[in-house]
This record gives structure tokens, C-alpha cells and sequence, in this order.
């Protein structure tokens, strides 16, 4: 069995790319890190030592223009459920009745 490991980052532009004075980064939205491992190696780690792990990667990912920042994580042992954009749009609609 696998499991599936998901980081939400908060992604951050460098608006200094001069090269003069301090980095200006600026957040620019979100972005996921995803990857498939063995639920054994998560339970072996714990929590703080995958947030720890977490943060290296998306450091590892970062340079002097982009950075990312950890915000949370997701561990998923089952493939999500699909939900139809007509169900959704009806439930929205819904919400103003």
C-alpha cells in the first residue's frame, strides 16, 4: 500500500532581482508538492520530523527568485472522490435560495 504526501507552500516572487540591497519577495498564491511513499517511513518519522522533511524540500525548490514556504501537509491513503461540477454548482446556487 502507498500513500500519498501532499505540502501546500505559499509561493513567493523576488521583485529585487538587481542584485543591490535585500530580497523583496512578494506572495504570489499557493502551490502543492505531492509524492507517493510507504506509510511505514511516515509512521517511523512522526510529525515534527516530516515538517522538518517538508521544509528542507521546499527550500530545496526555492532559489533567489522563487521561495517557497511551508504551511501544512496531508497524508491521503485513498484516492480521492470526484465531485461533478454540476453537483457543486447546484450546491453554490443552493446558497442563495
Amino acid at each position: 500500500m502507498k500513500a500519498e504526501l501532499r505540502i501546500n507552500a505559499q509561493y513567493y516572487e523576488n521583485y529585487n532581482l538587481t542584485g543591490e540591497g535585500d530580497p523583496l519577495f512578494k506572495p504570489k498564491g499557493g502551490q502543492v508538492f505531492t509524492c507517493t511513499i510507504n506509510p511505514e517511513v511516515l509512521l517511523q518519522i512522526g510529525n515534527d520530523g516530516l515538517i522538518k522533511a517538508c521544509e528542507d524540500i521546499l527550500i530545496n525548490h526555492s532559489n533567489g527568485a522563487i521561495r517557497f514556504n511551508y504551511i501544512s501537509h496531508e497524508v491521503l491513503f485513498s484516492d480521492p472522490i470526484v465531485v461533478e461540477a454540476r453537483e457543486l454548482t447546484e450546491a453554490i446556487v443552493k446558497q442563495f435560495d
